[in-house]
């Protein structure tokens, strides 16, 4: 349906965050299929995932940005975000989102590290199917993992350890 097409739509921006080009999408999708969608649907459903202030926000900024309404303070400040946050967004505004996403704090934090040291099945099943298929190598995955971040992925790894500790004193 069109409403479930929608909800997966946001979920990939809630999880990718999505620039300028998303935010055109919505707009088009709101002016197209708006009058046809089910909106209290979609907000139960967007409720329900833990989406639905992003989901509200970011209808409005698009409706506003492209339509013929001025941008709200809130609207500036999420276009600011979005702007400033590159194709792929930045390093710290993922790991921001990502430590709230698994609780915020020390705890969200714990959790993100975790997540990233310890994959679950279907990652390792879908990026390491060597290690699934031979499951008594399974532990070797774990130094493989963390040999590569400080070699092949020094940079990336160094970044993230680097705005990890920036959130610590925020």
């Amino acid at each position: 349906s069109s409403e479930s097409f929608i909800i997966i739509f946001l979920l990939k921006k809630v999880d990718f965050r999505a620039g300028i080009r998303s935010l055109l999408d919505t707009y088009v999708i709101w002016q197209k299929l708006g009058k046809e969608l089910d909106a209290a649907y979609i907000k139960a459903e967007c409720t329900k995932l833990g989406i639905s202030e992003f989901e509200q926000k970011n209808k409005q900024l698009s409706l506003h940005l492209f339509g013929d309404e001025a941008l709200t303070d809130d609207d500036r400040e999420m276009l600011e975000y979005i702007i400033f946050s590159g194709t792929y967004g930045t390093v710290q505004n993922s790991i921001e989102n990502s430590v709230k996403k698994y609780g915020g704090g020390k705890k969200g934090k714990r959790n993100y590290i975790l997540k990233n040291l310890f994959l679950p099945m279907r990652e390792i099943k879908a990026y390491y199917p060597f290690f699934y298929r031979h499951k008594i190598l399974m532990p070797g995955l774990f130094f493989y993992r963390i040999g590569k971040a400080v070699t092949v992925k020094r940079k990336q790894t160094f970044s993230k350890l680097k705005q990890l500790r920036k959130l610590r004193n925020k």
